[in-house]
This record gives C-alpha cells, sequence and structure tokens, in this order.
C-alpha cells in the first residue's frame, strides 16, 4: 500500500478517449482506487 507523499506507481489504462498515464497527473495530488470486482459478477 502507498503512503502519503509517495510516488504513483507507473501505469498506462485504455480509456475511449485515449490512453491514460501517470504522467497524466504530474505535479498534481492524485487518488488512485482500484475496484477490483466492480461490474462483474464477483
Amino acid at each position: 500500500m502507498l503512503q502519503v507523499g509517495e510516488r504513483m506507481p507507473e501505469f498506462k489504462l485504455r480509456h475511449r478517449d485515449g490512453d491514460v498515464t501517470n504522467e497524466d497527473f504530474a505535479g498534481s495530488p492524485a487518488v488512485m482506487a482500484f475496484y477490483a470486482v466492480a461490474f462483474t459478477g464477483g
């Protein structure tokens, strides 16, 4: 788990409007949330 002030890990996600990467948030505070079973039967 990341702690406050730690760097966000590198990532690249596909989005309908184009890819999103950690570089898109450079220099800005960000909250990263992941819902492992969102929109699934899990």
